[in-house]
């Protein structure tokens, strides 16, 4: 009589698989970061994007828009680098079909995310700031803020505007561009903010952020949150990412009457703490 069990199901197997499949996959996916940090330093896909709606561009075609010696070898990397992307629905990829039985050539487009990785042209392509936080927060802040003016209509009756950490100011450019009746006031050094005067009894702070959910959510809004919370954790000190609660603590805390979340501008929150309602 045998003393081993039934055999498992063949589904749990296949589901066995799968996770093993997925742990690999989680494992090995900085290289995805490591390829899109190169494919946009690189101005990759603003070549394809250039090239016109809808295009589709061999790794040759590329690399000779490149600087590079070696066009060749090139194009052979950027394949490589390229199906990385197009695996992660980043980019879109056709099969070309050879002459004469040569090898096949793949095709490579922007897939509808690429307008989130291509650069901002209202502001001028060649556009570099000193330090690439700046350079990566303007970037961010062209995206976010086109749609939290969509959404967010609050600014109105307001006489001045305060970007506390205003950087490069590229946040509250767009803002006194839409409303020209408000004086904006862009604070960032530590000598200005001690000058800065205390706003008056019907002021407000608005703050754009990610809200941190207080129970697990596996949404991309989630992960994003999450991931910035360990950004924060590991290049700003003190700095997090916090739930609704942890907001509207903080709001009170330092002195604020009331909270609320007004809208949202793609994942991230527009918040106003208020002095008086």
């Amino acid at each position: 009589m045998a003393l081993n069990g039934p055999p498992p199901p063949q589904n749990n197997m296949m589901e066995k698989e799968e996770l093993c499949s997925f742990a690999l996959y989680i494992v090995t996916s900085s290289s995805l970061l490591m390829v899109l940090k190169a494919i946009i330093e690189l101005d990759v896909i603003g070549i394809i994007n250039q090239a016109g709606p809808g295009a589709h561009l061999s790794p040759a075609q590329i690399a000779v828009q490149l600087p590079t010696k070696d066009p060749g070898a090139t194009a052979s990397m950027l394949d490589r680098m390229l199906r990385v992307l197009a695996n992660n629905s980043i980019l879109s990829c056709l099969i070309r079909a050879p002459p004469n039985d040569g090898p096949i050539e793949r095709l490579y487009g922007l897939a509808r995310v690429c307008q989130f990785f291509t650069k901002p042209q209202d502001f001028g392509t060649d556009m570099r700031f000193s330090k690439v936080f700046n350079d990566a927060m303007s970037n961010y802040s062209t995206i976010t803020m086109k749609k939290m003016l969509e959404n967010y209509n609050r600014f109105d009756g307001l006489s001045t505007l305060v970007d506390v950490g205003g950087a490069t100011g590229q946040t509250l450019n767009m803002i006194i561009t839409k409303y020209r009746t408000i004086r904006g006031i862009n604070f960032d050094l530590p000598h200005v903010i001690k000058d800065a005067p205390k706003y008056d009894d019907h002021g407000k702070v608005i703050v754009c952020d990610y809200i941190l959910p207080v129970a697990l959510e596996t949404s991309h809004s989630a992960r994003i949150a999450s991931n910035l919370d360990i950004h924060m954790l590991a290049y700003c000190g003190g700095g997090k990412e916090r739930t609704e609660q942890e907001f509207e603590a903080l709001a009170k805390g330092a002195g604020f009457e009331s909270f609320r979340v007004t809208c949202s501008a793609y994942d991230l929150k527009v918040l106003e703490f208020l002095k008086k309602n």
